[in-house]
């Protein structure tokens, strides 16, 4: 005996529509993860780039004697951003115009970060600090080295006020 096939019946204008809806929702979610992410990252590669200062700045010292630059008790924090880089200078009278593998450091933490980046030399040119505004929205959300080995988040706040790096800094130059 034979039995008889019944025709396909397929999917129905409802279903297809909620398939659809769910596959909407995921893939949102997923785009959101993914833009976290790649913040995260440029915020890794921001640090990254200004430690890179850190270390060539000890190169610099130790080769200079023992001096990164020309400061000043008043010196101001000068600033560095994508469309006004940072340029190499042969005569350059501090490490942030002398040495290239500094420039180019800078240059790209600028690039990696939120698009700002501080630098100041202290008093007698016996100190430094530099800070990247980084892309998070977290309070703490600059990235700061000095001399000092010191490496931390520090908040807008700290970089705008009279001893933070945007708004002038103090005499020695470190970060707050």
């Amino acid at each position: 005996m034979q039995k008889k096939l019944s025709a396909s019946r397929g999917f129905t204008l409802i279903e297809l529509l909620v398939v659809i809806a769910i596959i909407g929702i995921l893939s949102a979610v997923v785009l959101a993860s993914l833009n976290t992410a790649r913040q995260k990252g440029s915020d890794a590669a921001a640090q990254t780039d200004i430690g890179s200062v850190r270390t060539e700045a000890a190169i610099y010292y130790s080769n200079n004697n023992a001096y990164y630059g020309t400061g000043g008790a008043a010196y101001t924090a000068k600033s560095v951003t994508p469309a006004s880089p940072l340029t190499y200078s042969s005569t350059g009278v501090d490490m942030f115009t002398f040495d290239n593998t500094i420039v180019n450091a800078m240059n790209q933490a600028a690039k990696d970060g939120a698009g700002t980046v501080y630098y100041a030399i202290g008093q007698n040119g016996s100190t430094y600090a530099v800070a990247v505004e980084l892309n998070s929205s977290a309070t703490n959300n600059w990235y700061c080295v000095d001399a000092n080995g010191t490496g931390a988040l520090i908040s807008t706040t700290q970089v705008a006020s009279g001893a933070g790096l945007g708004g002038g800094l103090s005499a020695d130059a470190t970060c707050p």
